[in-house]
C-alpha cells in the first residue's frame, strides 16, 4: 500500500504543478496582451479597439477559470464531508461485523474446501488423497465415480466452488451459505462429522 499511496501523492503534485504553471502563463498572457493593446496605436494615433476586444475576452476567461476553480474547491469539500456509513455498504465479498459471520472473506473461505472434503475421503481410505497434480474438479468427479459423494450435490458444490475461486465477482452471504449447506450435506453422506463440542 505504501507503493500506492506514493504515486498518488506524487500524481496529485504534478497535477497541482501543471494547474500553477498553466495560471502562471495565462497571467503573463493576458498582462502582455493588456501592455500591447494599451501602447498600440494606429498610425492615425487612436486606438485600435480590436485590442480592446482580445484584452476584454482574456479577462473573460480568468473569470471563466476563477469560476470553474471555485467549483472545484467546492467538490473537494463535499468530498471531505461524504462518508457512507458501515449499514449502509452492501454485503457482497466480505462479511461485516453485524453479519452471522464476522470478517470472513467469502470466496477464500469456499477455496478452502477442497481440503475438507479430502479429509473426509481420507478417513474412509487412504487410496482418496488428492494429488497436487490433479484439479478440484477431477477429484470430485473421482469421489462421485466411486459414490462417496452424491452426484447432485458434488455437481451444486462444483459450480459454487469455481464461481468462488474463478469468478471476479464478489459472493454474497446467501450464495455462501448455499454452498456451505451442499458441502456440509456431502461431509455427513460421507461420514464426516463435526465435533462441535471439542472447541
Amino acid at each position: 500500500m505504501p507503493s500506492n499511496r506514493t504515486s498518488r501523492h506524487l500524481y496529485t503534485a504534478s497535477l497541482l504543478c501543471l494547474v500553477l504553471l498553466i495560471v502562471v502563463c495565462l497571467a503573463i498572457s493576458a498582462a502582455d496582451v493588456i501592455i500591447q493593446a494599451l501602447e498600440d496605436r494606429t498610425a492615425t494615433g487612436y486606438l485600435d479597439y480590436r485590442n480592446l476586444f482580445v484584452v476584454t475576452s482574456s479577462y473573460v476567461l480568468l473569470k471563466v477559470h476563477s469560476h470553474i476553480q471555485n467549483e472545484f474547491i467546492k467538490v473537494k469539500e463535499i468530498q471531505t464531508q461524504c462518508h457512507p456509513l458501515s449499514a449502509s455498504v452492501p454485503s457482497t465479498g466480505k462479511s461485516t461485523p453485524d453479519m452471522l459471520f464476522d470478517g470472513v472473506d467469502f470466496k477464500r473461505a469456499i477455496s478452502r474446501t477442497p481440503a475438507i472434503i479430502e479429509s473426509a475421503a481420507i478417513k474412509l481410505d487412504t487410496e482418496y488423497a488428492r494429488p497436487h497434480y490433479v484439479p478440484v474438479r477431477q477429484y470430485m468427479e473421482f469421489l462421485m465415480q466411486r459414490k462417496l459423494v452424491d452426484f447432485q450435490l458434488g455437481r451444486v458444490y462444483l459450480e459454487g466452488y469455481e464461481r468462488a475461486r474463478f469468478s471476479c465477482y464478489p459472493m454474497s452471504q446467501e450464495e455462501y451459505l448455499d454452498i456451505m449447506k451442499h458441502l456440509a450435506v456431502m461431509l455427513h453422506h460421507m461420514g464426516f462429522y463435526f465435533n462441535l463440542n471439542s472447541q
